[in-house]
C-alpha cells in the first residue's frame, strides 16, 4: 500500500473522497492521511485578525514524528501558505526532507501566479538558501486545483523500489526488537532500523548489505 500525507491548514476531505473513489477505479491501493500544522494545539497566539497565526514549529515537529513519521509516506503534498509569517509550507518541506528522503515532495498553492512568484522569491535567496531549494528536491510546485491529477501521476508512476519495500515491511513490524545477523543492530526495533535505512546512514547501508548477502546464501542453500 502507498501512502499520500496531505499538509493544509484547510480540510482536503473532498479531495481525499475523489481520490480513494479513483484509487478504486484504478486498482491502487492508497492510504490518505492528513495533517493540519494550524491546529489549535500547535498555535502559540492568535491576533485579532484571525487570519494570522503564529505556529509552535518545535511542537508540529513534534507531533509528525510521533503520529506519522514513522511509517512509510511515499508522497508529501504541502500547501503553501498556513498563515503564519514565519512558517510556511516550503520551510516545513526542508526540514521533511531531512526525515523522509525517499518521499517525493509537492508544494501547492490557491493563489493565482504562485509558481512564478515562489520561483523568483526564493532565487533571489542568499546561496545557502539556493542550496536548501535545491536539495529539498521539489517534484512540483503547482495550483491547488492540479493536487488531484499530480497525486495520481506521481503515485501511479512509482517503481518498484527495493529501499521502500524493506522499509515498509520494517514498520509493519516496527515494535519488534532484532537480534541477529547485524550486531550494531542488535537490541534495536524493527522501526528503528527502518529509520536508519531511510535516513541513509551508514549503518542502514551495510545492513541492507547484509541483509542481500543473508538473502542470496539462503536461497542457494534452499536450492541445493
Amino acid at each position: 500500500m502507498q501512502r499520500c500525507l496531505i499538509i493544509d491548514d484547510d480540510s482536503p476531505h473532498i479531495l481525499i473522497n475523489e481520490c480513494e473513489i479513483e484509487a478504486r477505479r484504478l486498482g491502487l491501493s492508497i492510504e490518505f492521511v492528513y495533517f493540519n500544522p494550524r491546529k489549535r494545539v500547535f498555535l502559540k497566539q492568535s491576533d485579532t485578525d484571525t487570519r494570522t497565526v503564529s505556529i509552535n514549529f518545535d511542537l508540529v515537529k513534534d507531533n509528525l514524528k510521533e503520529t506519522i513519521l514513522d511509517q512509510r509516506i511515499d508522497l508529501i503534498i504541502c500547501d503553501y501558505s498556513f498563515g503564519d509569517k514565519d512558517l510556511d509550507g516550503f520551510k516545513l518541506l526542508i526540514w521533511l526532507r531531512g526525515q523522509k528522503k525517499k518521499s517525493k515532495l509537492v508544494l501547492y498553492s490557491g493563489h493565482g501566479e504562485f509558481e512564478s512568484e515562489f520561483v523568483k522569491d526564493n532565487f533571489s535567496r542568499t546561496p545557502a538558501e539556493i542550496k536548501k531549494l535545491i536539495i529539498t528536491n521539489i517534484e512540483e510546485i503547482i495550483p491547488r486545483d492540479d493536487r488531484k491529477g499530480v497525486i495520481f501521476r506521481i503515485l501511479k508512476d512509482e517503481k518498484f523500489n527495493l529501499d521502500s519495500t524493506l522499509i515498509h515491511e520494517l514498520f509493519k513490524y516496527s515494535d519488534l526488537t532484532f537480534h541477529s545477523t547485524y550486531p550494531d543492530f542488535e537490541g534495536m526495533s524493527l522501526g528503528d532500523i527502518a529509520k536508519e535505512i531511510e535516513a541513509e546512514t551508514a549503518k542502514g547501508f551495510y545492513f541492507k548489505e547484509n541483509l542481500i548477502q543473508l538473502a542470496v546464501s539462503h536461497m542457494i542453500d534452499l536450492n541445493k
